[in-house]
């Protein structure tokens, strides 16, 4: 729930033919609030004595560090479990390395619901993840399809993949592949540099 004391919201309605309701008095962020309940119906909305109120409709997500699903959290470092730099050569794709893809703005400059629902239902077939953001004030939320490594391909990328010789000719396939079949905004592909060592 949210309430700014500086607001002093007015209400004022004009009946007749005109049908005229005038809100004034919001702060910029409420401003957006408002807006997101009118074209959205993003939020639950009143006064009350003056003072916006705005409920969203969704059930928000916890902060990282209040999700019980996440305890323990991160472990506290010690000596044995500091980060250990790898260069370019030793993690690249010719020595094993499995680089991931992310692919976001899904639908580019292309979307309509049709079109994201099949892209989505494709990239769910080769193995992507979607991940999402944390709503904003305007009920709209990043979201980011991901697939961790090569090895977690499914169906026909997956099958197309493993016709390659290495991870780097694979890697070729993918985005070859990915290029032809999903419509996309933007698509990266990551090699590992930064990794947790294990215990000795």
């Amino acid at each position: 729930m949210n309430t700014t004391e500086e607001e002093k919201i007015r209400v004022t309605s004009h009946g007749g033919s005109e049908g005229r309701i005038c809100i004034e008095g919001f702060s910029p962020e409420n401003m957006e609030r408002m807006l997101a309940a009118m074209t959205s119906g993003a939020y639950f909305v009143k006064v009350e004595k003056g003072k916006f109120i705005a409920i969203p409709i969704w059930e928000e997500l916890p902060k990282p560090t209040e999700d019980i699903v996440m305890t323990p959290f991160w472990r506290k470092h010690t000596e044995a479990l500091q980060p250990e730099m790898f260069d370019e050569y030793e993690h690249s794709p010719e020595k094993g390395c499995s680089p991931s893809i992310s692919i976001s703005s899904l639908c580019g400059y292309h979307y309509s619901e049709e079109n994201y629902k099949y892209n989505a239902e494709q990239l769910e077939s080769f193995g992507f993840i979607c991940m999402r953001s944390r709503r904003g004030i305007d009920a709209k939320f990043w979201e980011i399809w991901h697939l961790p490594g090569l090895w977690s391909a499914k169906g026909i990328l997956g099958a197309n993949i493993q016709s390659g010789k290495d991870n780097n000719e694979k890697l070729l396939i993918a985005l070859e592949f990915l290029r032809h079949k999903v419509s996309f905004g933007t698509l990266d592909v990551s090699n590992q540099r930064l990794a947790m060592a294990g215990p000795d």
